[in-house]
């Protein structure tokens, strides 16, 4: 077989078997287009409300780690009291 023979049949299968590329002028399609712009616009969105919300509930968040820190500092004394109380209600010998 001839040599050019033969480059022309591995052309014609590097082709026939290889996928299109943008490259080769293979457009991408406007449902892609619209799709990709829909979750940008969805992120920006959801990132814009996310911190919105941040900003509106970090009073509220304060106030309950406050309230939380308060909780534990009466937990706390009042277990200092029980063992306090134990010890002055023992018996004297």
């Amino acid at each position: 077989m001839p040599k050019g023979r033969l480059r022309q049949i591995v052309r014609g299968e590097v082709q026939r078997t290889s996928p299109p590329s943008l490259a080769r002028g293979v457009a991408i399609p406007f449902w892609m287009w619209a799709g990709a712009a829909a979750l940008l616009a969805l992120t920006v969105y959801s990132t814009g409300t996310g911190s919105s919300w941040s900003r509106k509930y970090e009073p509220s968040n304060a106030r309950a780690a406050a309230l939380l820190q308060h909780r534990h500092d009466l937990e706390a004394e009042l277990e200092r009291t029980r063992r306090e109380s134990v010890i002055l209600t023992i018996p004297p010998p």
